[in-house]
């Protein structure tokens, strides 16, 4: 099973013409391309969008080129706010369709271990969209070394000073949806 990451408390999805998504994206990609550090709004902006439960406006923001502007703002270590939005927008493609953002499996498996518990658990939840689209899915996420880090950010939940309830549902999904690959025991071997 997969999840879509609703925004709560915030905008909600936001709708717009083909004209003004295509506008956010090139500035989104822009900055992404120039090495700059968007400014946060653009990027919550798109993640607002792609919270849509319209398949249409996912498949526009991803053939015009969002994601691999994700993929550059999950690396920049110097912005967790912006690695947050990125994560998210590839959470929310990955509802629709795990084939666009797959590549972005070694990256999520890696910033589960961030110290900020919305980036990490970010990072699970896409994750989980990834594995739950079906038994190959699943296997690339296993491949790709996700069990451990999963284990580990779930084993932070039981600390002294737990993070939030949700992070850990959030991650004892994610790694449910691991098991459900054709070969199980290679997700517990990790």
């Amino acid at each position: 099973a997969k999840r879509r990451r609703e925004d709560v408390g915030g905008l909600g999805s936001i709708s717009m013409s083909s004209e003004e998504l295509a506008a956010l994206v090139e500035k989104v990609v822009a900055e992404a391309a120039a090495g700059g550090t968007p400014q946060s709004a653009l990027l919550k902006q798109l993640r607002h969008v792609l919270s849509s439960d319209d398949p249409n406006i996912i498949r526009q923001a991803v053939s015009l080129g969002c994601i691999p502007a994700m993929e550059t703002y999950l690396m920049n270590m110097a912005s967790p706010e912006n690695q947050l939005e990125a994560a998210w927008c590839i959470t929310n493609v990955a509802m629709e369709t795990s084939e666009p953002v797959m590549h972005t499996a070694p990256a999520l498996v890696q910033l589960c271990g961030s110290g900020d518990e919305g980036v990490a658990g970010q990072c699970a939840w896409a994750l989980g969209n990834l594995a739950g689209d079906g038994f190959q899915q699943c296997e690339t996420v296993v491949r790709n070394g996700a069990v451990p880090p999963l284990c580990r950010l779930l084993a932070r939940c039981a600390a002294p000073q737990p993070p939030p309830e949700s992070l850990g549902a959030t991650v004892a999904w994610a790694l449910g949806n691991t098991f459900k690959s054709q070969n199980p025991d290679a997700a517990v071997r990790q």
